[in-house]
């Protein structure tokens, strides 16, 4: 029976709006953060400059002269707003420029010929010249080289598997709260008291039901589109002749996904049935997740007793991919189990109350 009520429950969700709309912010965000994807490896100037963020291997060190070029280009691109240091520091540009001076020669000159107060904070804008200067955008030689020693004895596939987790915890974390939060909401709508009771449903096999049907709905999407990012990446690469693995993407986000969304998607059903208001759940699911991801409150602090592992291991984070993943990942599938039986427990008790239900 219960089978029968999951895969009622996944048929619902695929006639939903909310379900679909959800899936499609999620994509949107996947495509949004990920879309370098399809320009690597790097395969011309286009697509260096069509990667989007900041990305360490796309950047080499400029040479000093190429520094030097840089510096001069931005003293001497200085509006001229009718302050007169910024109309000497063009003009410091210019100097550079028709003298052949090095940075540290037009320095000294900025000292010898201002006072101190205006020597340091012309010096200031310089070396913020050179800090914002000192890399630039490599060829496809050596974007394709300094990506290859970045990623040392890993694939590729493991990276963007990290990536991908990353977002689907997050995103998928806040995506899944108006899913889950109105899914007993629904009740009335799609007249399921007649379904229990018409079939004789059990409490138990009514609530997990309706919750695995609707949490298998959008897990699968999230994993079917974590596949195909990692085919992608596999195709391209392999192409290349680079060291791709596809189980990377499949055992990334078993590992950290699904029991994140699990806990999640528990805790709001949970939260739902104690309020019997699903929009009641939304103000303090949000909460609770900003605080959850908050880096200040991050696992343990090396004190269990007081303080339990956080629910969302993010990967993206150092302190995360440690040996308490394994202990974090068992924590909250207990938990889950506990909120599922909890939530099975408070519908059994208010199902007559509430939806008059045998």
């Amino acid at each position: 029976m219960i089978f029968d009520i999951i895969g009622f429950e996944m048929k619902q969700q695929v006639k939903s709006i909310i379900f679909w709309l959800c899936v499609l912010l999620f994509v949107g965000f996947t495509y949004s953060e990920m879309s370098y994807i399809f320009y690597l490896p790097v395969k011309s100037d286009a697509d260096i400059k069509a990667i989007k963020g900041y990305h360490e291997y796309l950047y080499v060190d400029r040479t000093e002269e190429e520094l030097r070029e840089y510096v001069i280009h931005r003293l001497k691109s200085m509006e001229k707003a009718g302050v007169n240091v910024e109309g000497y520091m063009i003009q410091l540009g210019e100097k550079m420029d028709k003298e052949g001076l090095s940075i540290s020669q037009i320095m000294n000159y900025v000292r010898k010929e201002n006072d101190i107060e205006t020597a340091e904070w012309i010096g200031e804008w310089i070396k913020a010249f050179m800090d914002n200067g000192k890399e630039k955008l490599g060829t496809v030689k050596e974007v394709n080289k300094n990506l290859y020693s970045w990623l040392g004895d890993k694939a590729y596939t493991y990276e963007v598997s990290m990536n991908y987790t990353d977002l689907a915890q997050l995103v998928g974390g806040i995506l899944i709260l108006p899913i889950f939060a109105l899914l007993f909401s629904k009740d009335r709508r799609y007249r399921m008291n007649e379904l229990i009771h018409t079939k004789q449903v059990k409490s138990y096999e009514y609530v997990l039901g309706r919750y695995f049907g609707c949490f298998l709905s959008f897990f699968l999407s999230v994993f079917i589109l974590g596949i195909c990012v990692d085919s992608i990446v596999c195709v391209k690469f392999g192409r290349a002749g680079w060291n791709t693995k596809f189980l990377d993407m499949i055992v990334q986000i078993l590992i950290y996904v699904l029991p994140s969304l699990l806990f999640a998607s528990a805790l709001i059903v949970t939260l739902s049935l104690v309020f019997n208001n699903g929009m009641a759940v939304i103000p303090i699911y949000i909460l609770y997740f900003i605080f959850n991801v908050t880096e200040g409150v991050f696992i343990g602090r090396g004190n269990f007793s007081v303080t339990l592992y956080k629910f969302l291991i993010r990967t993206l984070i150092i302190e995360s991919i440690n040996d308490v993943i394994i202990q974090n990942r068992i924590i909250y599938m207990a938990l889950t189990v506990v909120l599922l039986i909890v939530s099975c427990k408070i519908w059994e008790r208010t199902d007559k109350k509430a939806w008059r239900v045998v």
